[in-house]
């Protein structure tokens, strides 16, 4: 018999001293077709797996400092990578380009140049202009001029004009000055040239040099501009003159 002020029976499947007002959700569980509230055990569980989701954003957090991190480290990486191959670029462009500013200066600006005076020689009664001579050198750090007029290519090439007269290719001789002998007009080396009025071909023989007459000769190198040397003859001859 139940009296009012007892308490009430446990219900079946809850121990005794706790109470039916429990906040802890009702798990319901099938076991031949009947159904019970779950034991303590399931419930501890559940709490454990609760704490576990606690700690969720806590490992979120701290997985995405070590991804910033990282996430730096490549780009620092990638930085370094990329000024690496922009020096080395860099320094390849500069040299390529230097090297194609010298071929073009060379191209451009004459290779040689006359040193010291032209010289006219003459003999003979009355006196006539015989052979010119002139000292040639190079300019900078040019490729090796050859000297040698015998030579079918790549070679110094020599044109004599004036109003009566013109050929484009005249024989001359080359006597090095300074140099090591191997008919090359290299840097820092000087040669002599001497042509005769005897082996220039001005269509109608050799060309007449006259007092007060002009003339000009055309050094062409196989690199490089051509050099003019445009002299006037003296009044009145001398068997060495020098010309201006």
């Amino acid at each position: 018999m139940w009296l009012p002020n007892a308490p009430k029976p446990p219900v079946r499947g809850q121990a005794s001293g706790e109470t039916g007002s429990s906040k802890l959700p009702v798990w319901l569980c099938r076991r031949k077709g009947r159904r019970r509230r779950c034991p303590a055990a399931f419930k501890s569980r559940v709490a454990r797996i609760r704490s576990l989701f606690r700690f969720l954003p806590l490992l979120a957090s701290e997985s995405g400092q070590v991804a910033t991190g990282i996430a730096i480290i490549c780009l620092v990486g990638t930085a370094c990578a990329l000024s690496a191959v922009v020096i080395t670029s860099g320094e390849l462009g500069a040299g390529r380009f230097e090297q194609a500013f010298r071929s073009s200066l060379g191209r451009v600006s004459g290779t040689m140049e006359v040193r010291g005076s032209v010289i006219a020689i003459a003999s003979g009664q009355p006196l006539a202009v015989d052979r010119i001579q002139f000292v040639v050198g190079t300019i900078g750090e040019g490729d090796p001029i050859p000297l040698d007029s015998t030579l079918l290519r790549n070679r110094l090439v020599i044109a004599y004009r004036d109003g009566m007269a013109f050929d484009v290719d005249v024989p001359y001789a080359a006597v090095e000055i300074v140099g090591n002998g191997n008919d090359l007009l290299e840097p820092g080396e000087s040669a002599q040239l001497t042509i005769r009025l005897a082996d220039i071909d001005g269509g109608e023989g050799p060309p007449r040099v006259e007092p007060n007459s002009r003339w000009t000769l055309e050094l062409q190198a196989p690199v490089g501009g051509t050099v003019d040397i445009t002299r006037a003859m003296p009044p009145q001859f001398d068997r060495v003159m020098q010309l201006r």
